[in-house]
Formats: C-alpha cells, structure tokens, sequence
C-alpha cells in the first residue's frame, strides 16, 4: 500500500491497493498501478500531500492555502465543479488525528469531504469521522461541524466508501458558511480536524490503526 504524488512519467505501483496522483506536467505518462484496487488520477496537479505524522495538533497543522495547488477544474470526486478546491492525499497514523489549516473569507463557504477512507480503494481503510473549527482573532478555536457518515447522493460525497444499511458513506462530509458579525474577522482560519468516530453519541478519537484517504475541501472565492 502506498501513496503516490508524483511528476514522474513512468509510475509504478505496489502489488497493494495504492492511491496515484500524477501532475500530468510530464509529455507522456506511464501508470502501472500493479495490483490491488488502486486509485489513479492523473492530472492531479492541484494536490497537497500529507505523509503521516507531524500535523496533529492545530499548532503542527498542515496549511492547504498555496494556491498553484487550488484550481477550478473539474474533478471526478468534486461535486462543486467551477468553485475553487483542492485535494490532500493523506495517510492518518494509529493513535493519531491529523489536522489541516485553510483560510476563508468574509461570506465565503467552506465545503469538506473526505473520500476513499472506507472503501477498500486506494488503500488502507477504517471508519472516519471529520470536526471543523473556526479561529477567532484572539487565537480561540470554536468547534463549527462534525460529520461520521454522509449521503452518496448529494455532491459526490463519499465517493470510493462503502454504505451502511440506511445508504450513508461511512465517509464524512461538512460545510460551513463564514458568517461575519461585530466580534468576527473579515477572514477566518479553520481548522479540519480527521479521525475516527467513537461508540459516543457524536463522538471522536484518535485513528486506531493506520488509514489513507482523499480531502476534497472547497473554499467559495479562495485564490487559485
């Protein structure tokens, strides 16, 4: 199993289910996924890449605002096609969260999905769930959403997952207006925090063993 960001024009894969992201820069491109149920994008230029460890907590996280990595193309797992996003290749550590940082605008929209982290594409899988928090100017985090399951159905959502019973994805998704009042910036950080959801009503822990997934985040009107 492996996740692979590169620019390279030959790729190989492992005889595991991988994730394959190829910048598609190089004039001709060879993919061999090998085996396994891969995932393989390959014009995957707009793609940030988070190795595992080193981004668990809000002070280590990982900032997503570069924007050569933000783009308005279409994207098979994007349902806002033509709104700015971006995508984070992850791989989440046993006894870990990871957190990732992303700015967004007075009146401006926040949208998370996580994709491939439960359906045996692409990798390693688990249950995942997401919690979204918002930075005030004085550095105080309020917690804004949370999300275990999403519906398949509404804006790609889940894609890759497997479903319960109920047709939910056992992939999360969240969105969030940034609402501006009298004691709020402009602008805001928020915070996107992923892990795994516990046997409390709402609750959330660290990974209990390593998982892979995609973040699909979109920001109306970020800089690309």
């Amino acid at each position: 199993m492996a996740n692979i960001v590169t620019n390279s024009n030959t790729v190989t894969g492992t005889a595991d289910a991988d994730q394959i992201i190829v910048d598609g820069s190089a004039p001709f491109t060879s993919i061999d996924g090998g085996g396994g149920d891969d995932v393989i994008f390959s014009d995957g230029a707009n793609t940030f890449e988070d190795t595992g460890a080193g981004n668990s907590s809000f002070a280590t996280a990982l900032n997503i605002d570069q924007t050569s990595a933000w783009s308005t193309l279409e994207d098979p797992d994007i349902g806002t096609t033509g709104l700015p996003h971006t995508k984070v290749v992850a791989r989440g550590i046993s006894g870990e969260v990871d957190f990732f940082s992303v700015t967004v605008g007075a009146g401006q929209a926040i949208l998370v999905d996580l994709d491939y982290g439960d359906g045996g594409l692409g990798g390693l899988t688990g249950d995942t769930a997401i919690r979204l928090w918002r930075q005030d100017e004085a550095g105080n985090v309020t917690l804004v959403a949370s999300n275990d399951d999403s519906t398949p159905a509404n804006t790609n959502e889940g894609a890759g997952s497997r479903t319960d019973s109920s047709g939910l994805s056992r992939d999360p998704f969240a969105q969030v207006a940034n609402l501006v009042s009298a004691n709020q910036n402009a602008s805001a950080t928020y915070f996107i925090e992923v892990g795994r959801p516990t046997d409390a009503v709402g609750g959330f822990g660290p990974f209990t063993s390593d998982n892979t997934y995609q973040l699909n985040v979109t920001v109306t009107g970020h800089a690309f």
